[in-house]
């Protein structure tokens, strides 16, 4: 158990479906223009089985699509709407001016920033996923109040909890994505093809032990395997690779590992080129995401972007650190950009996406490129 004022570093990843959102519609649409009198049927289908809602994030006046581009990402375990107060999982989703590259940030959920809005309408330095939970079932309003607090963490000195500029990231679009909806695709196929880091027995597993190494597995083995979280701790597992990720970031990296092999199987039994079959799919994996895109469609977005490849993506991390503090002497786990370099980073990664200039940061700041993503 870390101590009082204990500090380690954690590996911090970007689940795949950051890489599917924008990925999987341009591939639908690239398979629809390839199919002659198919494409209107895969159009509709995409566009009628992703619902939309006005959040309130730009007022777009349409028209032709030019970049840069940045959208915000956000992972919600809703349950019966998209009335949640969850936030899983933060990113930021960079595409370049040419519209032919993407960068995505992950911010952890934890990080302690400045939120001008938290519970109760006060003002509070917290983690950034209070932000989205202090608007309650209210979705529009969680949203608003969690893009405005990255707007304020990164315009300049927005780091420090002190923004000199109001000129921080303003977004063009958001997807909420719903994780546990993925496991419905896992059941139209049977079996998912998994790769364990150490050998596993899930807390909810009625004692069930799953080895070390890559197998195939059942949909409800697999969903005991991605839901685990306490067993990525290198105490008790020797052979367990660190690097892998700690807790929450561990669990989020077989979540990555998950959605990845379910676009390999879609792709494998013609989910996506045969129409009996992606209708299907489409409605299924449709259903699980909320977009607001203003007064553009999914397959507008999905063809600007079709030059995007998802496998070409990089995914970063902010340096951030764990710090266990004790606000109104409660123990809290908080990620906090710890010293001044920390902070000097990640305002330079910030403005880097102001500026479209990302790659040149990547090459200065390589060890911050996710591992699968090297």
């Amino acid at each position: 158990m870390a101590d009082k004022g204990s500090r380690r570093m954690r590996a911090q990843r970007s689940p795949i479906w950051a890489k599917v959102v924008v990925g999987f519609g341009a591939l639908l649409m690239v398979a629809a223009l390839a199919s002659g009198g198919y494409a209107k049927y895969m159009i509709d289908n995409v566009n009628d089985s992703v619902p939309t809602k006005d959040l309130g994030i730009k007022d777009d006046p349409g028209g032709d699509i030019k970049g840069p581009l940045n959208f915000l990402l956000i992972g919600s375990d809703k349950r019966k709407s998209w009335s949640s107060s969850q936030s899983d999982t933060i990113m930021v989703l960079h595409v370049n001016r040419d519209l032919n590259k993407a960068t995505i940030v992950s911010i952890p959920r934890d990080l302690k920033v400045h939120i001008r809005k938290c519970a109760g309408g006060n003002p509070c330095d917290f983690k950034i996923n209070s932000a989205f939970a202090a608007g309650g079932k209210d979705t529009k309003a969680a949203v608003q109040n969690l893009a405005r607090t990255i707007k304020d963490l990164s315009s300049t000195g927005g780091t420090t909890g002190q923004p000199t500029k109001d000129d921080g990231i303003e977004f063009n679009g958001v997807a909420m994505v719903n994780f546990k909806g993925f496991y419905k695709v896992a059941k139209m196929f049977g079996t998912i093809k998994l790769c364990l880091p150490l050998k596993m027995t899930p807390d909810h597993g009625h004692g069930k032990t799953f080895p070390k190494g890559c197998n195939d597995y059942s949909y409800k083995d697999a969903l005991l395997i991605v839901r685990e979280r306490h067993s990525y701790f290198p105490e008790g597992h020797p052979d367990f690779d660190p690097s892998w990720g700690l807790g929450d970031y561990g669990r989020q990296h077989m979540q990555q590992q998950f959605i990845k092999q379910l676009f390999v199987r879609a792709e494998e039994e013609g989910y996506v080129s045969n129409p009996a079959k992606v209708g299907p799919l489409i409605k299924t994996l449709g259903s699980n995401v909320l977009v607001d895109l203003g007064h553009r469609s999914v397959t507008d977005f999905a063809f600007a972007l079709r030059h995007v490849k998802p496998s070409s993506m990089k995914t970063l991390r902010l340096p951030s650190t764990t710090v266990v503090e004790y606000p109104g002497g409660t123990k809290t786990d908080f990620e906090e950009l710890a010293d001044d370099q920390a902070k000097q980073t990640t305002e330079d990664l910030f403005k880097a996406i102001r500026e479209d200039n990302v790659d040149e940061w990547i090459a200065d700041n390589p060890k911050l490129v996710n591992r699968e993503d090297k």
